[in-house]
C-alpha cells in the first residue's frame, strides 16, 4: 500500500481529520484575502487554535492505533507466540496446539457463512474465517487481482523462484475455497514458498474433503505480524469438520512466510539474496540484522 493509499484510506475512516483540515486550509486562505489588521489578527488565532486541536486530536489517534494493535497483538499471541516459535529452517510449517484448532462450541455450531475481518490502522490484514461447505466451492476461473496492492509489497524477482517473483498476493483463504478474487481483506503479501509449499497442500486437503464428501469445514485464517511489520511473520492455519467430529480435517498449524536463500526485512517487506553455511553457533548475519537458527520444543515440526 503506497503512502496516498494509506492516507486516503485512514481519512475515509476518521471524517473528522477531513473536517479539520478543510477548516485550517479555509482559515489559512482567508488571511490573503482580508487586509484588515484586527481581523487578520481574530483569523491568526482561530489558524493557531485548529492547529493545535489538530495535533492533540492526531495524538489521540495515534494512542488509539497503539492500542488497538498491542489488543490485537495480544490476542494473537495466545495462540502463536512468535518468540518461542522454532524459527524458519527447512520446513515450511510447524503444528501448533497439539493440532488442535482454537475454535468455540460456539464456532462449531454456526450456520454458513463468510467473515472477512477489517484492515487494521496500519492497512495490515486481520483474520478471514468462514465455513466452506460445497455451495462456497467456485466453478468460475480465478479473476485478476493485482489491483490490490497489500501492506509490504515490495516484490523482487530471483531465477531461482519457480514463478520468478519472490511475494505473491496471498489469499488468507484461497480462491479454490470460497472463490474471493481482489477482497482486500483477504491478500497478504505472502512469498512463493508461503503460498504453494506452506498452505496450499492444506487448502487442497480441505477442498479435496469437502468436494468428496458433501460435508463442510469451519477454516479460518489468521495472519501473525510481529510489531508494526508491515510483512506478517507466517500465517496461523486452523480446520475442523464439525459433521463428523473432526474426523475428516482437524489441523492447526503455522506457516512460515519465508523463503529459502533469500532475506527479508519484515518491516517494510525489502529482501535480497543470501547464500550461507549453517555456523556452528546457529546464529546468522545478514543485511538486516542477525537471526538465530534453532527449534525449541513448545512445537512440533511437520
Amino acid at each position: 500500500m503506497t503512502e496516498l493509499q494509506y492516507l486516503t484510506k485512514h481519512l475515509q475512516k476518521n471524517p473528522l481529520l477531513i473536517l479539520f483540515a478543510a477548516a485550517l486550509l479555509i482559515t489559512g486562505f482567508s488571511l490573503l484575502f482580508i487586509r484588515d489588521r484586527k481581523a487578520r489578527k481574530k483569523i491568526r488565532r482561530a489558524l493557531n487554535i485548529l492547529i493545535t486541536v489538530l495535533i492533540l486530536y492526531c495524538a489521540f489517534l495515534a494512542i488509539q492505533q497503539e492500542r488497538e494493535l498491542a489488543q490485537e497483538a495480544e490476542k494473537v499471541k495466545e495462540k502463536v507466540d512468535l518468540d518461542v516459535l522454532p524459527a524458519f529452517s527447512d520446513q515450511p510449517s510447524v503444528i501448533i496446539h497439539d493440532n488442535v484448532p482454537y475454535f468455540t462450541q460456539e464456532d462449531l455450531s454456526r450456520e454458513p457463512f463468510e467473515h472477512y475481518g477489517d484492515l487494521d490502522s496500519l492497512g495490515r490484514c486481520t483474520e478471514a474465517f468462514a465455513l466452506i461447505t460445497p455451495d462456497t466451492l467456485p466453478e468460475d476461473e480465478r479473476e485478476e487481482i493485482s489491483e490490490i496492492i497489500p501492506t509490504g509489497w515490495k516484490n523482487s524477482r530471483y531465477d531461482f523462484i519457480e514463478s520468478a517473483f519472490l511475494y505473491n498476493r496471498c489469499h488468507l483463504i484461497a480462491f479454490e475455497l470460497t472463490g474471493e478474487n481482489a477482497n482486500e481483506k483477504n491478500l497478504i503479501t505472502g512469498t512463493r514458498y508461503m503460498n504453494v509449499t506452506g498452505m496450499e497442500p492444506y487448502e487442497n486437503k480441505v477442498a479435496w474433503y469437502v468436494r468428496t464428501t458433501g460435508k463442510s469445514v469451519l477454516y479460518r485464517v489468521t495472519p501473525v505480524f510481529k510489531g508494526k511489520n508491515l510483512v506478517a511473520s507466517g500465517v496461523l492455519i486452523e480446520a475442523y469438520s464439525p459433521e463428523d467430529h473432526g474426523a475428516g480435517i482437524s489441523f492447526c498449524v503455522f506457516c512460515y512466510n519465508a523463503q529459502p536463500d533469500i532475506e527479508i526485512r519484515y518491516e517494510d517487506g525489502q529482501n535480497r539474496q543470501i547464500s550461507f553455511q549453517m555456523p556452528e553457533n546457529g546464529v546468522i548475519s545478514g543485511f538486516f540484522g542477525s537471526v538465530r537458527l534453532e527449534k525449541k520444543s513448545k512445537y512440533d515440526t511437520i
